[in-house]
């Protein structure tokens, strides 16, 4: 009888160490939805980067939300199947069950996402895309524009003379041609 208990214990220590070696090899997906530009976006993706480096069972699928319609049209279905209540913004950070929402610093939110990285890869965790994604890949980010580039934009701009509020649009006009590209002609028209 004993004997009988001595290896049903052993038998149990040996069924946990394996299940724990197994495991602590489990990959991890993390999704980011961001947005091209975005400020609290460009924190997260070299921290995201360096992550990855640093445990190499992490696989960092990336998403863009801003000028993408589809990743964006993806993005409202992790919101849903993972019931993330407002408000949504970017980026939004997914790690089997848990979300993390903005991104503040690598010492505050990096740590809080390193934290779900490490325990998924210790502990496994399901793959949040599960049932969201089904032959959908991470597409390149990519502004999608009306104006293909090196075309020639004609712009009516409606202002008052000597209105200095109006002069300010000039600038803004010249960034969005240089940002895409594009000649833009003016035809200004007083009113």
């Amino acid at each position: 009888m004993r004997v009988m208990k001595v290896a049903t214990l052993l038998f149990c220590i040996m069924v946990i160490c394996v299940t724990t070696a197994q495991a602590s090899d489990s990959s991890v997906t993390l999704y980011l939805f961001g947005g091209e530009g975005g400020s609290h976006c460009a924190l997260e993706k070299p921290f995201l980067e360096e992550l990855a480096q640093f445990y190499p069972q992490l696989e960092v699928k990336e998403y863009e939300t801003w000028y993408n319609k589809e990743d964006k049209e993806l993005f409202q279905k992790f919101l849903k199947v993972h019931d993330v209540p407002p408000p949504h913004g970017v980026p939004t950070t997914f790690v089997g069950t848990d979300y993390v929402v903005g991104y503040g610093s690598d010492t505050k939110t990096g740590i809080q996402i390193q934290d779900l990285v490490r325990n998924g890869i210790q502990y496994g965790c399901p793959d949040a895309g599960e049932g969201i994604i089904q032959t959908l890949s991470p597409t390149t980010t990519q502004k999608q524009s009306a104006v293909e580039e090196n075309q020639e934009l004609c712009i009516y701009v409606f202002t008052r003379e000597n209105c200095s509020q109006c002069e300010r649009v000039l600038p803004l006009l010249d960034q969005l041609g240089q940002d895409y590209n594009v000649t833009i002609k003016m035809r200004w028209r007083f009113k």
